[in-house]
């Protein structure tokens, strides 16, 4: 693997352009972690999917600092520890960006799941 350039501006990230109008949801982003991945893939200009099971309030404002900065973001309210609520995630996700969405969560519900067990990243639109 090369190392990053460092005179280049986006040297701490090599894929600056990998996300570019991806659409990643990005669960727990009401926290300090989740926060901070919804930031990075943002100024990626990855359209975020910001989802917080409790604190709907600091969830709508990570989401409005998002789109002041000239990104994409959509608050979604949900526990994704609850398959039925998870689905609606998903499906509410799909509603609003189509198909072209990854999901920064490496778990997928067991048994008869309505959606794929990772979600492609299909290119952007």
């Amino acid at each position: 693997m090369s190392r990053p350039d460092p005179t280049r501006p986006d040297a701490m990230r090599p894929d600056a352009e990998s996300l570019r109008g991806k659409v990643v949801l990005v669960t727990g982003s009401g926290h300090v972690l989740g926060a901070s991945l919804a930031r990075a893939v943002a100024g990626s200009r990855a359209r975020v999917v910001i989802n917080c099971r409790a604190d709907r309030k600091r969830a709508e404002a990570l989401g409005e600092e998002i789109q002041r900065g000239g990104g994409e973001a959509l608050v979604c309210r949900a526990d994704v520890s609850d398959y039925r609520e998870a689905g609606d995630l998903v499906d509410e996700t799909m509603k609003a960006f189509g198909d072209s969405t990854s999901s920064s969560t490496p778990w997928a519900p067991s048994g008869g799941s309505r959606w794929p067990t990772s979600i492609p990243a299909t290119g952007g639109r």
